[in-house]
């Protein structure tokens, strides 16, 4: 029997280490950025090749005009793979543009021979600046040596108004055209919560239908003004995730003065 002396000393060995966390990303409006590099909206840097490649993915064959007829449905890339791509290359566009208009504009772009396309400065000096506050950032990414952020660099294309636009219009094809994806287009996290999205034209028959995937799936509210003109047939679908800011816009467009009978939702958040 051993005695007390031939114990191991187990007080002699020091406790491993805590394993060190890996520090959270950074996000700032549409950008993201962690141990893996920057993505915008979700998407890291791609060659013009790539990007085309993703575009022709699309289609079955090759288009003959970006946008055609041989598109497939299925396949179809979301908004915000061609806006985010356009911003990784400092193309400007309208923040109201839609699917159809983004990806002629990123085609052209990525085909273009002289100049070649090039990832914009304004991005490279936005993720020189997040990788440095990310690397030394520790289990605080929020705070920098001498504080809170610097600012972002200056940008001269219109990614940073993106996610500050509260108001848009669309119409009620955007919606149909892919009614899953439409609320993480419109109301995603780098959108304000003061979102209002007015979906014009929609039938009658789908308006059950838009509430259901809307309002009851995703929390939205809403409220349904008859079209001008189209005898009840159409209406306009005013949706929003933040109460004041729907029965702001709803009593700008003169919902019951102007346009007649509405049809109101507010379902809790």
């Amino acid at each position: 029997m051993l005695d007390d002396n031939s114990y191991p000393d187990i007080w002699s060995y020091a406790p491993p280490a805590d394993p060190i966390p890996a520090a959270p990303p950074l996000k700032e409006g549409p950008y993201e950025y962690d141990a893996n590099g920057l993505r915008i909206k979700g998407f890291a840097a791609a060659t013009p090749e790539e990007i085309i490649a993703e575009i022709h993915s699309q289609y079955d064959g090759t288009p003959k005009q970006y946008g055609g007829a041989r598109f497939v449905a299925a396949r179809r890339k979301s908004k915000q793979f061609f806006q985010a791509h356009l911003m990784w290359y400092g193309v400007k566009f309208p923040p109201n543009a839609g699917i159809r208009d983004l990806e002629v504009y990123l085609a052209r772009e990525m085909l273009r021979v002289e100049p070649a396309p090039q990832i914009s400065a304004d991005v490279r000096a936005i993720e020189a600046d997040m990788r440095q506050r990310f690397e030394t950032s520790g289990l605080d990414p929020t705070q920098t040596p001498g504080g809170t952020f610097s600012e972002l660099p200056d940008t001269s294309t219109l990614d940073l108004a993106l996610s500050q636009e509260t108001f848009i219009e669309c119409d009620a094809n955007d919606f149909l055209a892919d009614p899953e994806g439409f609320p993480g287009l419109y109301f995603g996290t780098d959108t304000p919560e003061a979102r209002v999205v007015v979906l014009q034209r929609l039938h009658e028959t789908y308006r059950q239908f838009a509430d259901a995937t809307l309002c009851d799936k995703y929390g939205l509210k809403s409220v349904h003004l008859p079209t001008p003109g189209c005898r009840g047939l159409y209406y306009d679908i005013v949706v929003s995730q933040n109460a004041n800011a729907l029965a702001t816009k709803v009593i700008e467009l003169g919902s019951t003065q102007s346009r007649g009978r509405h049809h109101r939702h507010a379902h809790a958040a």
